[in-house]
């Protein structure tokens, strides 16, 4: 008899949601409250809160990274660790023992993705809106298993 290999995931974490529609909206994410509590928090250092001179945090950066929350919010299943950059800028990242993403949203650029999965052995580095498969990394690297 001859073995059939399944073409379906291997697991849940592998399975992507189904990209909402405008009935999906509304629905609060877990993790929302913990990532706009940290942002509110990072919003409150003033220029030089590193001590090298370091710019506070732009409203561009949070409103970019708020955007993003939102269109993604569906492949995303944790909150990101949130640091500020240098420049005025948020840096949002999710690890865990397979995959990593971090996103920089700086002023006055545009996002920038690194997504390494050890897995695999595969890296990737570039603008946001050049990372075909974003909604995949952040699934990946967002799960808590």
């Amino acid at each position: 008899m001859r073995k059939v290999e399944s073409t379906s995931a291997a697991s849940a974490r592998e399975v992507l949601p189904v990209t909402p529609g405008e009935h999906g909206t509304n629905l609060l994410w877990p993790w929302l409250y913990e990532t706009i509590e940290r942002i509110s928090e990072l919003r409150t250092r003033p220029d030089n809160w590193d001590s090298y001179g370091a710019s506070r945090l732009s409203n561009n950066a949070i409103v970019a990274s708020l955007n993003f929350l939102a269109r993604f919010r569906y492949a995303i299943q944790s909150a990101p660790l949130i640091s500020l950059t240098g420049e005025g800028g948020l840096l949002f990242s999710w690890n865990n023992a397979e995959s990593s993403v971090e996103l920089t949203f700086n002023p006055q650029e545009l996002p920038w993705v690194y997504y390494s999965d050890s897995s695999i052995a595969r890296e990737w580095e570039g603008h946001l809106h050049e990372g075909e498969l974003i909604e995949k990394w952040l699934w990946r690297a967002s799960s808590i298993y």
